[in-house]
């Protein structure tokens, strides 16, 4: 028999106390994907590993003058360049367990079972969570890749000794910085209006189009708002979307506020971050402005490398599956678990690198 204190000692266990069940609190971060839908909307599947880009070059070179009646000059081709890529490999699985599956309570549900048909709806949701979770960090990887781009160069590691780097072939013209540093000591030094003017001259240039979109780091958009702020007017704080007039005021799911609209550019701060290899890491550089065009004059595309998997061949009548995903499952039968595997080979390209102006605006 127990005694009195061992009476109350048992009635301190949580389980033995009365509860009040809640619904799961959700705290799981949604996917980022401002870059992938503001620049790599388009997108091409192929049936290959590696991708040919070929790209025709000239000049604005004028035609000479002869002499009337006089016999024509010759004049150079036009200059054509060929490169060669192959996308990023995503390849990742998740094991669920029987008895995990089975017994594990998840948040939200009841303690005591109420019969076989709960514990199955319990068990869907896990899975379907767990594999939106999957899904997510490879858009979070895809997201990473369209963030490089915007740097001209594509890089990862796969292993500890092995990494790979893919570089964008971009004018040196179309990186630069800024007439005077964002951060200046006397607010009323930087000139934001000169520094659009010097990106949409690059841009006029080659390749012809203009800054309708810059993207601010973290650094950069604090500065660009306290300059702001001693020209009142100067930003238009209001988008026109199909007609429509809206006020965003706050940051949206993938992480990026509307800043304004000035010099006829949109204004935007992208200063969301992902954990890479345990390292958090900026999307936009932190002491950058990004000057884009961002209509499909840009060329940019969103390629996706063909899945090498037998399964794959085989549900696709043996064929090479052309598919921004793949995925399948299979059972393991001891021990007893259902596995889950998600393969993408993303690859953004903008196939016209020189679309953009990287400018260094803090110091």
């Amino acid at each position: 028999m127990l005694t009195h204190q061992e009476l109350i000692e048992k009635a301190s266990i949580d389980e033995l106390k009365w509860q009040t069940l809640t619904q799961a609190v959700n705290e799981i971060r949604p996917a980022s994907r401002f870059l992938k839908d503001l620049l790599y909307s388009d997108v091409d599947p192929v049936s290959t590993e590696d991708i040919e880009i070929g790209t025709l070059e000239q000049g604005r070179e004028t035609a000479p003058f002869v002499r009337k009646n006089g016999e024509a000059l010759l004049v150079d081709e036009h200059e054509t360049k060929f490169a060669t890529v192959s996308p990023s490999n995503i390849r990742i699985k998740l094991p669920f367990s029987a008895p995990n599956l089975l017994y594990q309570r998840r948040p939200g549900t009841p303690i005591f079972s109420t019969g076989a048909r709960m514990q199955g709806t319990a068990i869907q949701r896990r899975i379907a969570t767990d594999l939106r979770i999957m899904d997510d960090k490879v858009t979070n990887s895809e997201e990473l890749l369209c963030s490089q781009t915007l740097q001209g160069q594509i890089s990862y590691q796969v292993s500890p000794n092995e990494n790979f780097t893919i570089t964008i072939p971009r004018p040196a013209s179309h990186v630069t910085a800024a007439s005077v540093f964002w951060d200046d000591a006397n607010p009323d030094n930087p000139n934001i209006e000169f520094d659009a003017h010097t990106a949409k001259r690059i841009m006029a240039d080659n390749p012809g189009l203009g800054v309708d979109t810059c993207l601010l780091g973290a650094t950069a958009a604090q500065h660009f708002i306290n300059v702001c702020k001693r020209q009142p007017g100067l930003l238009d704080k209001r988008r026109y979307d199909d007609g429509n007039v809206t006020l965003q005021t706050q940051f949206n799911d993938s992480g990026a506020i509307f800043l304004g609209r000035a010099f006829g550019i949109d204004f935007w701060e992208y200063s969301r971050q992902l954990v890479v290899g345990g390292v958090v890491t900026d999307l936009i550089r932190p002491k950058y402005a990004e000057w884009l065009h961002t209509s499909r004059a840009a060329d940019r595309r969103m390629y996706y490398g063909a899945i090498p998997d037998i399964t794959a061949m085989r549900q696709n009548g043996g064929q090479p599956l052309s598919a921004a995903r793949f995925s399948k499952s299979w059972v393991q039968e001891d021990p007893s678990q259902i596995i889950y595997l998600l393969h993408s080979r993303p690859l953004p390209w903008p196939r016209r690198p020189n679309t953009w102006v990287s400018m260094q605006v803090i110091s």
